[in-house]
């Protein structure tokens, strides 16, 4: 085995550590974020602060009673959570309207 070889073996061992349990949509949205970062001028904004400690930030754009834009920014909270909760947070949105 090359030192290539025995390099990815080592990153797969540890993905397979960091994200056991984890469906491969969450993993999807770990390892490729999308709807993260903050908006300008929100139309809604909330701080969370799980029982855990864990806190993030969650921005809304509403037009014409539609949620048309959601981001999230973790300030404390581990990226795969954050992104479990926004992609939750926008499929519901998209069930909704």
């Amino acid at each position: 085995m090359d030192e290539e070889q025995i390099k990815q073996e080592m990153i797969d061992l540890l993905m397979e550590k960091i994200t056991g349990g984890l469906s491969e949509k969450v993993v999807d949205y770990g390892n490729n974020p999308r709807n993260y970062g903050t908006l300008a001028k929100p139309d809604g904004y909330a701080k969370i602060k799980g029982p855990c400690g864990d806190t993030m930030e969650m921005f809304l754009k509403v037009r014409n009673d539609k949620i048309v834009d959601i981001t999230k920014y973790p300030l404390t909270i581990s990226l795969f959570r954050a992104i479990g909760v926004v992609v939750i947070s926008k499929d519901l949105a998209n069930l909704i309207h």
